[in-house]
């Protein structure tokens, strides 16, 4: 898969408000706060299995003791693809 131009995934992001694309990093990044650290590694446990069916897998944070911090990119290309968006879109589901 290519590496998207700025404006496909700036496109991409449209509606995503948690999402945000860093250009400095080239990776697409959202932080979330749960009610307590159970409901935040559930999610982290959703996003896993999304993850492992799409064999893309993002970095991973939990901070705090509520926060799940995910960015992804497609390492291969050191830039956004295709897959990260896929990747985004399937994680914005488990909301």
């Amino acid at each position: 898969m290519p590496k998207l131009p700025e404006n496909e995934i700036m496109a991409s992001l449209a509606g995503l408000k948690e999402w945000k694309y860093d250009t400095e990093r080239d990776m697409l990044v959202m932080e979330c706060e749960f009610e307590n650290f159970v409901k935040a590694m559930e999610f982290v446990n959703l996003v896993a299995d999304v993850a492992e069916r799409l064999d893309h897998h993002p970095d991973i944070t939990v901070h705090g003791w509520n926060k799940v911090k995910i960015a992804t990119m497609s390492h291969d290309l050191n830039a956004i693809s295709e897959r990260d968006i896929n990747l985004v879109n399937e994680i914005q589901n488990l909301f």
